[in-house]
């Protein structure tokens, strides 16, 4: 419907076609390994989550997993501080580049009320009307820097750390371990 094509063209408009990159926020300090994050379910097949700014809200954002960057509706925006330089971005499907404010947040922060929660530092956002009478748009930049599981039947966002890789394991001869894996009638080392 409507809303559905409203939040596509903000999402394309500003997660994929900017004309050049805003500054990436800072990483995600997670108070725990992994923080369950809830997520709402909102008309048209849209989620939500809460986010908290500068210790005000709680704000209610889009979740957005195709945009590249953070969009805070305007009213919202008047809180924090706005460049001077507007950010300039372009439509996915071409036209005249059109300047919209951005800015900048010191903190965005996922507080579940029954966990560990998560926070972001410095987060640069662009100032532009989100439909749906939505705060703002979260998208992926958020999360950078952490392992990033939806799951949308269980209404959460798991964020943690990634794991360490094999070759991050101590091993005396310096010499990884190897194992015989059996699988039908083949067998492999590894």
């Amino acid at each position: 419907g409507l809303v559905r094509t409203l939040v596509l063209a903000v999402s394309l408009s500003v997660g994929c076609a900017t004309t050049r990159d805003l500054d990436p926020p800072g990483r995600l300090v997670l108070d725990a390994p992994s923080v369950r994050i809830p997520i709402r379910e909102e008309p048209d097949n849209l989620y939500s989550v809460e986010v908290f700014l500068e210790g005000a809200g709680p704000y209610r954002f889009l979740l957005d997993s195709g945009a590249g960057v953070t969009v805070v509706d305007p009213v919202v925006a008047e809180r924090f501080r706005v460049d001077e330089l507007p950010f300039r971005i372009r439509g996915a499907l071409g036209g005249e580049a059109r300047a919209v404010p951005r800015g900048a947040i010191a903190e965005v922060s996922f507080q579940p009320p029954d966990g560990p929660g998560a926070r972001v530092h410095d987060v640069p956002f662009v100032s532009q009307a989100v439909p749906h009478s939505f705060d703002g748009v979260a998208g992926m930049g958020l999360f950078r820097g952490c392992r990033v599981v939806f799951d949308f039947p269980s209404r959460f966002i798991e964020a943690s750390r990634p794991g360490r890789s094999v070759e991050d394991i101590p091993v005396g001869d310096e010499v990884l371990p190897r194992v015989a894996i059996r699988v039908e009638e083949e067998a492999l080392d590894a």
